[in-house]
Order: structure tokens, then sequence, then C-alpha cells
């Protein structure tokens, strides 16, 4: 069975641009009830009152109602109203305009368009658009490449909340490469990340738990805590890890059924080494064993954690 499982990959996949646009706005909020009222403006005939085009706030509220409908025909639309939006300050219609520039959704692909908008967003206290801004300067995405000049944004959207860019501002500091390596660092972020649920920040947790990175002391108990809330959460990683331990019995009752099924779930979600793990772990299932570790591992659903002592019910029709 293979050794913790680190997730030098995260990082990579955030700087490489899977940065997810929000949909919130206090316009919608506060919106009148009824899908076709916003602010008291009809939607039907999707049209603008012009007594609330100078009111940002209406302008990109209306841009996500119309979003939300998934119509590719609102497209041009959606955009030229961000386009309103933004350019009077608001800073969710600046990211928002920044993603459809990035993503050429609505519009040509302009990165150099889509990091101004970022970078306008970003300086406004935008989270989204601070993470969006330095994962253009760490791959040199519409500005020069200069990892140096992301971090910052990153340091000052983690410092907000955002979990993401804690998780990654722990990456960088257990990794090294971009700054001076340090543990304590890595691990005050990754526990911040962790307590906002994000699963590949308790992988993370889990692993310096495991292995006693950091100056920690090796604890088993904690690192079971840690993937398995990663685990349930539908991490792969997680899923591999805890996995792991139920087949040696480090930090639980040893447990093959177990062993299997978090295995089994992990190679479902895409782990490239689960499936030569799970032959192993089903070549010491007798025929019962390996039918309840596969029924339960068809029963699992994102949220649960697997109990080999519950009572496996009838499926219901759907």
């Amino acid at each position: 069975m293979k050794s913790p499982r680190f997730i030098v990959a995260f990082c990579i996949s955030l700087i490489t641009g899977s940065v997810t646009c929000k949909a919130s706005s206090e316009a919608l909020q506060n919106a009148e009830s009824g899908p076709d009222r916003i602010s008291g403006v009809s939607l039907e005939r999707r049209e603008v009152n012009p007594l609330a085009e100078d009111d940002p706030a209406y302008l990109y509220a209306l841009a996500e109602e119309l979003d939300r409908q998934n119509d590719q025909n609102n497209l041009a639309r959606i955009v030229d109203l961000l386009k309103k939006s933004a350019s009077m300050g608001h800073s969710e219609a600046q990211y928002s305009l920044g993603v459809h520039y990035k993503t050429g959704r609505g519009v040509e692909v302009n990165l150099a368009a889509a990091a101004t908008w970022f970078l306008k967003a970003a300086e406004q206290g935008n989270a989204d658009a601070q993470v969006a801004i330095a994962v253009a300067y760490f791959m040199g995405g519409g500005v020069p490449r200069d990892p140096q000049l992301g971090i910052p944004w990153l340091r000052k959207a983690a410092r907000q909340g955002h979990a993401l860019a804690q998780t990654t501002m722990g990456t960088i500091y257990a990794e090294g490469e971009l700054v001076a390596k340090d543990h304590a660092k890595a691990i005050d972020w990754f526990s911040k990340a962790a307590s906002n649920g994000e699963p590949d920040a308790q992988n993370h947790l889990g692993t310096y738990c495991e292995a006693g990175l950091g100056g920690m002391p090796v604890d088993y108990d904690c690192a079971v805590e840690w993937y398995r809330k990663a685990a349930i959460q539908g991490s792969s990683i997680g899923q591999f890890n805890l996995a792991r331990l139920y087949w040696s019995g480090a930090g639980v009752p040893q447990s093959w059924v177990l062993a299997y099924v978090w295995m089994n779930i992990a190679a479902a979600n895409g782990d490239e080494d689960a499936p030569q793990e799970l032959s192993t772990i089903a070549k010491q299932l007798d025929p019962g064993e390996l039918e309840r570790a596969r029924e339960l591992s068809r029963r699992w659903r994102i949220g649960r954690d697997v109990v080999d002592s519950e009572p496996i019910q009838p499926k219901l029709a759907r």
C-alpha cells in the first residue's frame, strides 16, 4: 500500500485558471419575490428600466438573472449589462466581465482585458478577483508572468477567508518553490482552509498528522479525522488515504471491507492508483465480504460516512 498522498497538483490546478465565478448579489437578495421581478422591474420583456440604467447593482443583478436562464441568445445582452455595470465601478460585475473575457463566453477571448477587469475588482477587495489576478500573474495570462506579483493578491484573498486561496497559500509554503519553505505557515493556512470545509486542505492536514511533518507528532487519529472529512466531501485523494489507514489499521480498527469500500469509491472518482490497490485488497476478502464491500460502495453518497456495521436496506426504485 502506498504512502500518504500529497496534493501537489492543487496549486497548479488553481494557477491554470480554474476560478469559479460566484453568482451572488445584494440586489438579487433584496429583490421583490417572484421569478420575473428584480427591484420592481419586469424581466418578461428583458428590458432595462431607463430609470435604473445608472444603477450598477441593478444592471449586474439583471445580467445575473439573464445568465441563470442558460440561454445562449442572452450572452451578448449579459456582456453589455456587465460592461455598463463594471464601468460604473461594480466589483462583482468587473470580476464577472473578466471571466467572460477569459473564457470567451459572449465575447472573443481576451486575456489582457480579463486581467484588466480582474485587477479593477481585486483593488476593490473582491476576493474571487484577487485569486483570478493572482492566477494571471502565475500563468502570464494577459499580464507578464511574475508569480511574485501573484502571491500578494493570493494572500489578500486568503486573509478574507477564501478557502481555495488559503489552501494554495499553504501549498506554496509547503513546497517552498516560490517562497522559503515554512511548514508552520503552511499548517496555519491549511488549518484555516480546512475549517472552511476545503477538502484539499483537509487532506494536507491529514498528511501532516500521519507523517509527522513540520514538527508535528505522528498522530494517526488526527490523520483519520482529516482524511475522513475530505473523503465524505467526495475527495478521491481523501478516500484513497482513508482506505490506506483502514488497510493498515492505523488510527482505526483494521477493516479490509472498509479499505475496499473507500478505495473503490476513490477509483470510481478517478484516482489513477486506486484500481491497482483495489485489486490487492480484494484478494484478502472472502466472497461474502467482497459482496458487502461492493454494496456499501454502491450505496455511498457525498456527505455520508461508511460504517461497516450499518444494515444494508433494499434500494428503492427511482
